[in-house]
């Protein structure tokens, strides 16, 4: 991790962000989100060099599923900017969907949902997609304003 990024650099850079009685708590410092679940309120996670204060899970909003907690989706603040994001992690998911009598498979890859993101930042959605260098440690992410 480079100097800019110690446990002390970065206490301070998210101090405005965390409650004062935990001035004297160890920051949990993540590059590899492989284990998504472990990525917790409170941590920060380095993506491309990036650092990100991990405030909580977001929430399936949609779906007949209303608030069920998306753990591979995190509500992040940007520490370098102060700007609110969201980061999705690397997720794999298949299931099957039902419509009427019509059964088919529906599945979630990173790719897949890279490829989406890419295509809507490209037509000027707002949308900032970035492939962070945690890629190399089985950990490709998203982030974009929230």
């Amino acid at each position: 991790m480079a100097a800019s990024l110690s446990q002390q650099n970065l206490r301070q850079m998210a101090s405005r962000w965390l409650p004062p009685s935990s001035g004297a708590q160890h920051l949990r410092i993540h590059s590899d989100t492989t284990n998504f679940f472990k990525v917790e309120y409170g941590d920060v996670v380095v993506l491309g060099g990036k650092p990100y204060l991990i405030r909580h899970n977001a929430r399936e909003g949609r779906f007949g599923v209303d608030d069920e907690v998306k753990f591979w989706v995190k509500r992040a603040i940007d520490l370098k900017s102060a700007s609110l994001k969201i980061i999705k992690l690397v997720f794999y998911e298949k299931f099957t969907a039902h419509i009427g009598n019509i059964e088919f498979e529906c599945f979630r890859s990173p790719n897949k949902e890279a490829r989406i993101l890419d295509l809507v930042a490209s037509i000027g959605c707002g949308v900032t997609a970035t492939n962070p260098s945690a890629a190399a440690a089985g950990s490709r992410s998203r982030q974009w304003p929230s």
